[in-house]
Order: C-alpha cells, then structure tokens, then sequence
C-alpha cells in the first residue's frame, strides 16, 4: 500500500494547504492532506512538517499512525538478525543507517 501513495515536494503540500486561508468557517482538514502531510515523513520530521504546514504535532503524528497502521496490513515489516559471533581474525564491525532526511543511525560491535 506504501507503494499506492503519492511521494508529494513540501511546496505541493504547502500549496494544497492553502486552502486553509480561503474557507469561510473551520472544519476538519481532508483526509487527501492528511495523506499529502503524512507522504512528506519519508524525508523531513513531524515536528518539521507540522511546523512548516502550521498543523497540530499530535494530531499529525495521530495520522502518521492510521497510515502505519493501514501500510502494515499490506506488507510485513522485516527483521535484520545480526550474529554476534565473531569470525575469526574480526574484531570490529561497523554498521552505518542513514535516512533522506540526514537521521543516522550507527551500530559499533567490538568483540
């Protein structure tokens, strides 16, 4: 299903929440923005998304988890097993994991 979705630039999202401005009387934001806010998460933060489309972080990090929750149903997640045997000879392993958005995430094993 992650597939199906749009991949939305920040500036199409900021377009489609224009709208914001021109509605007579407040109401629920559209279900087809919650998706464009929520395709942005592949590269920038919710708080960075919510800050930059001025919407509520919890609310929009309520939404992240309708999508999560609906995309978990289409694929299984996938599990990385790391043998913590070392192979003769080794006696350091570095694994580096990093987003688009810059967030890195490292693993030392020394053994």
């Amino acid at each position: 299903m992650e597939q199906d979705r749009k991949r939305y630039t920040v500036e199409e999202v900021q377009r489609l929440f224009a709208w914001r401005t021109q509605r007579k009387r407040r109401g629920p934001i559209p279900t087809e923005l919650w998706k464009a806010a929520t395709s942005l998460t592949r590269e920038y933060s919710i708080y960075t998304i919510a800050k930059y489309l001025h919407l509520n972080f919890k609310e929009l990090k309520r939404q992240m988890r309708k999508t999560d929750d609906a995309a978990e149903g289409a694929a299984p997640l996938s599990f990385i097993e790391l043998n913590t045997i070392s192979p003769q000879g080794v006696s350091e392993c570095l694994i580096e994991m990093e987003k688009p958005d810059g967030a890195m995430m490292k693993i030392c094993c020394k053994g």
